[in-house]
């Protein structure tokens, strides 16, 4: 028995149509990549570190990140994140002492990394810092690649080592050891 076919007389009351975001589109907010390797391996370059107490520490600034992640969630990172008190582009001294620590971080993840390669890319372009309230700060490069750009995350400054201020940083952390990738 073959299928009888029925004939359709009515059109649809309202057409829909299927539009395809521009590139001029506003920015709706940006992703954060928090996928490098490297991220939760800790360093001590000196005035730097990022080891931290012990696990429970790990959990409370990871409940940190948590927290600036979800307020930078949906901002423009041009007009919204940049001119910000605690967000801005790293230079000069600063810039190199982080791209040491996330080349080392690497170092730790992997010794057979081609490290020189890697920091080259990131001597390239802009490094941010960003935060809010309180010490923890995210540090990476923003690639704004159509409507929606990408901040990578390399490292983590868990204490605001990174710009240090006397009357702000009154915790002792010389000796934290604990990293929450080789720690047990």
């Amino acid at each position: 028995m073959g299928k009888k076919k029925i004939k359709n007389s009515t059109s649809p009351k309202k057409q829909i149509k299927t539009e395809q975001p521009t590139e001029n589109t506003n920015n709706t907010g940006f992703f954060i990549d928090l996928s490098f390797e490297g991220l939760y391996y800790s360093v001590d370059d000196g005035d730097f570190t990022n080891y931290l107490q012990n696990s429970e520490d790990f959990v409370k600034k990871f409940k940190e990140i948590r927290k600036l992640l979800s307020k930078i969630s949906g901002k423009n990172f041009i007009k919204d994140l940049v001119n910000m008190k605690h967000c801005h582009i790293i230079e000069n001294d600063k810039r190199n002492k982080v791209v040491s620590c996330i080349c080392e971080s690497l170092k730790r993840y992997d010794s057979n990394k081609n490290i020189e390669d890697f920091k080259n890319q990131l001597l390239d372009g802009k490094i941010y810092q960003m935060g809010f309230e309180g010490p923890v700060r995210i540090v990476g490069t923003y690639n704004n690649n159509g409507n929606n750009g990408l901040f990578r995350v390399y490292l983590i400054d868990y204490h605001h080592r990174l710009f240090f201020d006397e009357k702000r940083n009154t915790m002792n952390t010389k000796n934290y050891r604990f990293c929450p990738m080789t720690s047990e």
